[in-house]
């Protein structure tokens, strides 16, 4: 996450883990900083392939969901149809971040 002091600050991510149990840098997953996160609103964004073969044990992009709504972080996850864990799939939608995080860093023209 990136601080700017008096600005509007976002977050976003093409690839995740959000499972503890799964992580090996517990302190470095995504849902316990969120829980512990005490700063401004962030507005965070998702993109999660449906084909993934890490989504349902190691990503559980839904589990971001939940501790960014508890901790009353803006979060929007997009879960991108046929997508796997591959080039392609960042490749695809880096872009989006690249716009995403740019609204927030750069000055208003």
């Amino acid at each position: 996450m990136t601080r700017r002091r008096g600005r509007r600050v976002l977050c976003g991510c093409v690839l995740l883990c959000c499972a503890p149990s799964y992580c090996l840098l517990q302190a470095y997953d995504a849902c316990e900083l969120l829980k512990s996160y005490a700063g401004p609103r962030r507005d965070i964004l998702v993109d999660q392939g449906t084909a993934d073969s890490f989504l349902e044990k190691q990503l559980q992009p839904q589990a971001l969901v939940a501790a960014a709504q508890a901790s009353s972080q803006a979060v929007q996850l997009r879960m991108q149809d046929g997508y796997d864990h591959s080039y392609f799939f960042i490749s695809s939608f880096i872009e989006d971040h690249l716009r995403h995080h740019a609204r927030a860093l750069l000055p208003a023209a």
